[in-house]
């Protein structure tokens, strides 16, 4: 377990998925080959335009504790969950590995969500790739990107409800001096990236 990054909302937010994929060209006829590799993973870029006294000091605090690569949960408050994520979604089965996952205890019948809905398991950030409705059962298979971080015990209950992923600094070099005025601080800006290691 590990501290949620401050709830401050930034005045932007931009998460995405980097993925690991190479492309070569032939000399002859420019015909591409792509080598699709695992790896990928989740980055992200907040900035914040103001922060007041009491907010800069809550950042300084917990970065200074997060400095050397220190892990914690960043969310993105900017993206809202369009689906119902209906029922208490639980992982089906054991050994499950890749970017399909079958799940159990969802509302019979129904829509679960869209693609690019997002959920959190074992505290990695998925995203949907692909629609997911439920049988007469209430399973699925959700498909997702990126791949799944570790192979998620059966029973194991989905997080939909502002999802969140682990993340480091993605170089603490760039904490910001934190200048201000006696009002706050002024444009804040901070780059994460998906911490993976156990």
């Amino acid at each position: 377990m590990f501290l949620h990054f401050p709830s401050t909302t930034p005045s932007r937010s931009g998460f995405r998925v980097v993925p690991m994929a190479q492309i070569t060209y032939n000399p002859f006829n420019n015909v591409e080959t792509v080598y699709e590799e695992p790896g990928e993973k989740w980055e992200a870029d907040l900035e914040w335009f103001f922060l007041t006294q009491a907010e800069s000091r809550d950042f300084r605090t917990f970065l200074n504790k997060h400095v050397n690569y220190g892990r914690f949960y960043l969310r993105d408050s900017a993206h809202e969950n369009l689906g119902s994520w209906g029922g208490t979604i639980q992982v089906d089965g054991a050994n499950q590995d890749g970017r399909i996952l079958a799940i159990k205890n969802a509302t019979a019948s129904k829509a679960i969500a869209p693609a690019g809905d997002r959920f959190t398991l074992d505290g990695f950030l998925y995203e949907l790739t692909e629609d997911a409705t439920a049988n007469s059962s209430g399973k699925a298979t959700l498909k997702f990107t990126p791949e799944l971080r570790t192979r998620p015990v059966s029973g194991t209950a989905l997080i939909k409800s502002d999802p969140y992923g682990t993340f480091m600094l993605k170089t603490p070099a760039s904490i910001p001096t934190f200048s201000r005025t006696r009002l706050g601080a002024r444009d804040m800006s901070l780059s994460f990236v998906e911490a993976l290691r156990p």
